[in-house]
């Protein structure tokens, strides 16, 4: 996890220096390194000082509860399907595993292969240019998310696991998204 961040913002610079933390600033660059970057303030942003407190308390809660999905999402998924299915209810438990009847793979596979699909996605629509990596990243989910599943690759369940992970990631700030995209793999 960072331990300092880097803004082009000065009120974000100014914030962490207002609660007590240290920026370093170079000539030429437009960008100041701010720090110590603490888990709180990764999930804080300069748009919860700008609205009322309650406000700017939900955001950042909501975005805790996103970072925690976005963690967890996937595991539990596996872990319910692979090794717990008494924690289901009896419906769902049945609706998955008529799903997953016919899926080559085991669980953790499948989530691995679509989280390292889902990554490279991301990849592709960043170093893309803007409108075509927008349309890359949405035409690339849909077509590759509805053939997988037609074809019997990936169950449905897990297309809604990884949409759901991805949607979660992006509600968090950048500094905070990239460790967690690393840990969300092991």
């Amino acid at each position: 996890f960072p331990q300092v961040v880097a803004s082009e913002r000065p009120d974000r610079v100014v914030s962490i220096l207002l609660e007590g933390g240290v920026a370093v600033l170079v000539d030429g660059s437009p960008f100041a390194l701010a720090g110590p970057l603490t888990l709180t303030r990764a999930f804080q942003m300069p748009e919860d000082y700008y609205g009322r407190w309650l406000e700017g308390t939900v955001m950042r809660l909501v975005r805790f509860v996103a970072a925690v999905i976005s963690l967890l999402a996937a595991p539990v998924y596996v872990a319910l399907t692979t090794f717990h299915q008494e924690l289901l209810p009896r419906s769902i438990a049945i609706s998955l595993s008529m799903q997953r009847e016919f899926v080559p793979y085991p669980a953790i596979v499948e989530t691995i292969i679509m989280l390292l699909v889902f990554e490279v996605l991301i990849e592709a629509s960043i170093r893309l240019p803007r409108v075509m990596g927008q349309t890359i990243g949405i035409v690339g989910v849909l077509v590759l998310g509805d053939a997988a599943v037609r074809a019997g690759l990936i169950s449905g369940a897990m297309v809604i696991v990884v949409s759901l992970t991805a949607l979660c990631q992006f509600t968090l700030a950048h500094q905070i998204t990239m460790p967690l995209r690393i840990v969300r793999l092991p």
